[in-house]
């Protein structure tokens, strides 16, 4: 059984043309995760999910496994799960029998592989845990301060009253951070998991890092944003 890295990286973008070969530093955006997969001495193999020539080359230079997106599995409206799951049951077809799967994100940058390696090694000490997510606490941007527009107008999204300004007195809530998805591979055949992360299992262990760590890049300032993390990632703290 293989311990595989599975980066998703789709072509396109309504952002920024192109994002995930966007030349970031001298590199294009995709060959970071690629990289700190091929760090990470508990991956085994490496695969790149794509539809888009561009990263399918460079996936190929990179020494890695290139799975081409079916046509049903593209487009802007596809759920990743649905993309991961048809993923994973093509490499146990035509590659090699997973155990650990760390699926990465094409567009970010803002991790390492120092966290692939603990995230991997808890579960594998760990067998009462199905996943591990890198998540950051949120303050301002609290659930209970958010809020949705109707008729031209702020409305609070939730129907809570009196909430408190004072964002030390709400109950501590989680966002994902964009890091790695650490999964046994079992779980994409249980529709289980924490929000819209029906792959991570019912027992999802957190890492939780500083604000805003994993922020993927989406716009320009996610552009600045990771240039600075990378940097300056000697100087922060990673887990």
């Amino acid at each position: 059984m293989n311990n595989i890295a599975l980066i998703t990286a789709r072509s396109g973008s309504k952002s920024i043309k192109n994002k995930n070969i966007y030349s970031l530093l001298g590199k294009k955006l995709i060959e970071y995760p690629i990289n700190i997969a091929k760090q990470s001495e508990k991956i085994s193999k490496i695969f790149v999910d794509t539809d888009g020539e561009d990263i399918a080359k460079i996936a190929k230079k990179n020494n890695c496994e290139v799975l081409i997106r079916p046509n049903k599995l593209r487009g802007d409206n596809i759920s990743h799960s649905e993309v991961i799951r048809n993923s994973l049951i093509t490499i146990e077809k035509k590659f090699i029998d997973i155990n650990i799967v760390t699926v990465l994100l094409g567009n970010s940058v803002m991790f390492d592989s120092a966290i692939i390696n603990y995230s991997i090694g808890f579960l594998e000490k760990n067998a009462k845990y199905d996943s591990v997510m890198s998540v950051w606490e949120s303050g301002d941007d609290h659930p209970y301060r958010a809020m949705k527009i109707k008729n031209n107008k702020l409305i609070s999204f939730t129907k809570l009253k009196n909430i408190s300004t004072n964002r030390q007195s709400y109950p501590k809530a989680y966002f994902y951070d964009q890091g790695p998805w650490v999964f046994r591979k079992k779980n994409i055949y249980k529709n289980q998991g924490p929000g819209p992360w029906d792959w991570m299992g019912k027992n999802c262990y957190p890492i939780i890092r500083n604000w805003v760590t994993g922020r993927d890049i989406h716009t320009h300032l996610d552009i600045e944003i990771s240039k600075f993390w990378l940097k300056n990632s000697n100087k922060l703290k990673k887990l």
